[in-house]
């Protein structure tokens, strides 16, 4: 186990104002596995013991310690240089008996399995087919409904799209409610978000090319699209509020498999919504913020890590993601950065933006997808990742002012 340690002190208002200091941010890394397994990670309580657990690969590790595993599918070894049987893991109670089941996306363009959790009884977890071709590399797991049921976000056979449930058990096939018309999308397709651009309380769709608006009928077809070109081939696209005017802006990466990471200030142009681009890690290998440069952020999640109530971004190096040599930098060290939000005045009315990159491991990073949350309930941010370096637990160390 290792300790990395930061200090974060921040300067808000204008003169005269005190200063508001954020108590120092630390984690512990607990390595849970060398093995790679898989490019993806999960986290929940699987055996309602109280202790938050992590999910890598076919493996639970159980909390606090994460000492003991336990086998959810059987195990498969993959080479570093090789691809795994799971990019994507997401952990939710399907079948609403209390106990929280695992999905698995074992490949971009395959099927996405769910994994019933046992229970109290034990024994082996039953596989079940949810959908048989989801595409796109970061597809989500959410309430799109608004129905308090989460929801696949993918596209299939070039429609964007979701899928749930059809039946209380979960087992037979899920039904795909599509959104958009056939926009060629690929197997391999990069970037995929969901969250409400237009301030209507309904969550909308996402993609590198544009947004498409829910309706106010959700089975109204196809949702309306908006183009925009936000990335040549993000990862998973976040709404947030960034600068504090009561607006959804747009965070994603630039290049999956190559450099950049972008938050997209909304903006109104005509009367319709627009966006101007803000670099935090500039699209180009030779540029860099305060010294720090990093490609292939394939995934990233937006999420308040120090407390101060703003929603900060977490995201880092995917490894090898075509062996060591099909990516740019691909040897480079395996790094996981937060990414702390600052806002500060301008003029009268506006408001000043600033992200500054805090290190947090460099020889770990991330794979397709990973995961936040506070695995011991201690109130701070805990990491799950998974990568062709093995699996790893990143806990938050509570910190005194």
């Amino acid at each position: 186990m290792t300790a990395i340690r930061w200090a974060t002190i921040g300067l808000l208002g204008i003169a005269f104002c005190p200063l508001k200091i954020t108590p120092a941010v630390e984690f512990k890394k607990i390595r849970l596995t060398d093995t790679f397994y898989a490019e993806a990670a999960g986290l929940g309580d699987m055996d309602r013991d109280g202790h938050g657990d992590a999910i890598y690969g076919p493996h639970w590790y159980a909390g606090p310690d994460f000492a003991r595993q336990h086998q959810i599918y059987p195990p498969e070894k993959f080479l570093p240089q090789n691809y795994s049987q799971n990019f994507a893991t997401f952990v939710h109670d399907i079948n609403g008996d209390q106990w929280l089941d695992v999905i698995v996306n074992v490949w971009p363009g395959k099927e996405v399995f769910w994994f019933q959790n046992p229970g109290e009884a034990g024994g082996a977890w039953q596989r079940h087919l949810a959908y048989p071709i989801v595409d796109n590399e970061s597809p989500h797991l959410v309430d799109i409904t608004g129905d308090g049921k989460k929801e696949l976000i993918f596209h299939t056979g070039g429609v964007l799209g979701f899928a749930g449930p059809t039946d209380p058990t979960g087992v037979e096939r899920w039904l795909f409610h599509p959104c958009s018309d056939n926009g060629n999308w690929r197997q391999y397709q990069h970037g995929l978000g969901v969250g409400d651009l237009n301030g209507d309380g309904r969550p909308d769709l996402l993609m590198a090319e544009g947004w498409w608006e829910q309706p106010a009928v959700l089975a109204a077809m196809p949702w309306q699209k908006h183009p925009f070109t936000f990335a040549q081939e993000g990862a998973q696209m976040h709404v947030y509020d960034v600068d504090g005017d009561g607006d959804g802006d747009v965070i994603t990466s630039l290049a999956a498999h190559g450099y950049g990471l972008s938050w997209f200030e909304q903006i109104k142009k005509d009367g319709a919504i627009d966006f101007i681009e803000h670099a935090i890690l500039p699209a180009v290998a030779e540029k860099q913020l305060n010294g720090v440069q990093f490609s292939q952020p394939h995934a990233l999640e937006v999420v308040d890590v120090n407390g101060d109530g703003l929603k900060d971004i977490v995201t880092g190096k995917r490894y090898w993601a075509h062996g060591p040599t099909g990516d740019v930098d691909a040897t480079g060290p395996a790094v996981l950065y937060w990414f702390e939000l600052a806002r500060g005045p301008a003029a009268v009315g506006t408001t000043t933006v600033h992200y500054s990159p805090h290190l947090i491991d460099s020889d770990s990073g991330i794979g397709t997808q990973f995961v936040t949350g506070d695995l011991n309930g201690d109130g701070q941010l805990d990491i799950v990742t998974g990568n062709k370096k093995g699996g790893f637990v990143f806990l938050g160390v509570p910190q005194a002012l």
